[in-house]
């Protein structure tokens, strides 16, 4: 799941109740989790170019299976 934070915003979700960072367990100490100006204005590109965020979702999933296709290896 993509963080759709926006400037002034903090990235956490709602799990069973509990607050927790994308990355793992929520640590109150760390406080506001900004997401950085870049990944916003990417994002927003995306679903501007694109015309909503299932859009953009659905090209991430197409690229993705066309690159685990590839041989890489």
């Amino acid at each position: 799941m993509a963080c759709m934070a926006s400037a002034g915003s903090h990235c956490v979700r709602q799990q069973g109740g509990t607050r927790q960072a994308r990355s793992g367990k929520w640590r109150p100490e760390l406080g506001k989790h900004y997401a950085k100006a870049g990944h916003v204005q990417w994002w927003r590109e995306q679903i501007k170019e694109r015309g909503s965020l299932e859009a953009v979702y659905r090209e991430i999933r197409r690229r993705q299976r066309e690159y685990g296709d590839m041989d890489v290896g």
